[in-house]
């Protein structure tokens, strides 16, 4: 009989496929994520199914699918019942989606990056540092203290890149700014009229001085005041360096949102520079204590991240750049290394998948398919395969709000319920969604189709979670 793995699922934030150097056309290198991917498979059009919902990735199912039976739809839950240790480490998340972790440390909140308060079962601690790291050190600590005798599911969910994008302070002297390539559409009204839908975070209308605080600033910023004073003197320099350089310059309004978009830029990839680093030291643990050859590890994310497209930032979009994801798996001795997969895939394949890794069966109550065939280490994929996209949780007045829509290799539809607005693209000669045939002339009939279709796999969703 097989030894059952140990098994360990990274969530890295907000993490737009741009910035990792495994995937095609990256403006950044992200060396020790990338190790996951060369030493393992790399799905190159993974897609989160329910964005805003992280407990449908331990789940496999969309969140209101099982809310009568999460136990028998927990990834947690069932390897529990299998004999694993089973911890978590991270974001801020429900109790719901806890059920089932033997130890469980957990942010306060996702707003603080420096010297974040944390959970530990329940009990609040300060700690010191930056967050990325903080949830690092306390990832291996518990690898550490863990019991040897019984194999362990390990969730790390880091806070990464997310709404405040504060990066590390160390990373404001060690890398100052560079100029990365302008996204092509920054300036392209390819997306609706404000008309038409409401919301939306535009590069152009960044605040100014979006993280360039003054010193008379730091009463009124929390994050400024959890600093220590030689920190905060490290992010006061450095924001007078970019306050003159802007004010030297006298930018025209175009220019400007150039600027702009080089400072969101910035300020993101010093926060994925952190969270590569704390993948490279997991790794490193990992080899140095002979655990690599008996672990699966996944690399994925919550979510994507507009980074110009469209002219918007953020996510709570229904556009693919916020909802692309990246998936790497690894599992030394059981997977080809350097694995290229380019079949459509869900985030709610992870959790049947690492059941069946763990030698566990295929449950009823899971909406994604197992990946795992224990023959060749992958499964075929369906080449006609169909997502539902459920942003119905998008509450906070993320990007355009409540959307949900379908996807396949070739086409795509997504509706924002708040404004009843409808895009639909061509996803064969338009990837970057820049032509919504759903305005077109002409196109009625086709929408109306895909409509009906729409229609009919919402019916099969429904259906599928009893």
């Amino acid at each position: 009989m097989d030894t059952k793995p140990n098994l360990i699922l990274i969530l890295g934030g907000n993490h737009a496929i741009k910035t990792l150097s495994i995937y095609d056309n990256a403006i950044l290198q992200t060396p020790n994520i990338d190790r996951i991917g060369k030493e393992g498979v790399t799905f190159q059009n993974a897609f989160v199914a329910e964005p805003f919902e992280d407990g449908s990735f331990f789940r496999g199912s969309y969140t209101n699918a099982n809310s009568t039976n999460f136990i028998d739809s927990s990834l947690i839950e069932s390897l529990k019942l299998m004999g694993y240790a089973t911890y978590y480490v991270g974001k801020k998340t429900s109790e719901v989606n806890l059920k089932g972790f033997d130890e469980v440390v957990m942010l306060e909140n996702d707003e603080q990056y420096y010297n974040p308060v944390v959970y530990i079962n329940g009990q609040s601690t300060k700690t010191s540092g930056y967050v990325t790291k903080v949830i690092g050190d306390f990832s291996l600590e518990i690898l550490n203290k863990r019991s040897k005798s019984m194999p362990f599911c390990l969730v790390i969910n880091q806070l990464g890149p997310g709404t405040k994008c504060l990066p590390e302070v160390k990373k404001l002297e060690d890398q100052f700014d560079k100029t990365y390539p302008n996204e092509n559409s920054l300036y392209i009204e390819s997306g609706p009229s404000d008309q038409d839908i409401k919301g939306g975070q535009k590069v152009e209308n960044l605040d100014i001085y979006h993280h360039l605080p003054e010193a008379s600033d730091t009463s009124r910023l929390d994050w400024m005041q959890a600093l220590p004073e030689n920190e905060r003197s490290i992010w006061l320099k450095y924001a007078q360096h970019l306050r003159e350089d802007l004010k030297n310059k006298g930018l025209s309004q175009s220019e400007l949102v150039v600027w702009k978009y080089q400072r969101l830029l910035n300020d993101y990839s010093r926060c994925i520079a952190s969270l590569d680093e704390e993948v490279g030291r997991l790794l490193d643990y990992l080899d140095d204590n002979q655990l690599s050859g008996s672990t699966a590890l996944v690399y994925t994310a919550t979510s994507g991240y507009l980074l110009g497209e469209h002219g918007y930032y953020g996510n709570g979009y229904g556009y693919g750049a916020a909802l692309h994801i990246p998936f790497l798996l690894k599992y030394d001795g059981k997977l080809e290394s350097g694995r290229v997969e380019p079949g459509l895939v869900s985030s709610l394949d992870i959790a049947p998948t690492l059941l069946e890794m763990a030698g566990g069966g295929h449950k009823t109550s899971f909406q994604g398919t197992s990946l795992w065939a224990r023959e060749n280490g992958i499964v075929s994929f369906d080449e006609q395969r169909v997502l539902y996209l459920n942003g119905l949780a998008n509450k906070d007045s993320l990007g355009f709000g409540p959307f949900e829509g379908m996807m396949s290799k070739g086409s795509k539809l997504v509706h924002y319920l708040d404004s009843d607005y409808w895009f639909m693209h061509d996803l064969l000669y338009d990837q970057n969604e820049m032509v919504n045939m759903a305005i077109e002339r002409g196109k009625k009939r086709e929408l109306d189709k895909m409509k009906t279709k729409f229609e009919k796999l919402k019916m099969k969703i429904k259906s599928s979670s009893h």
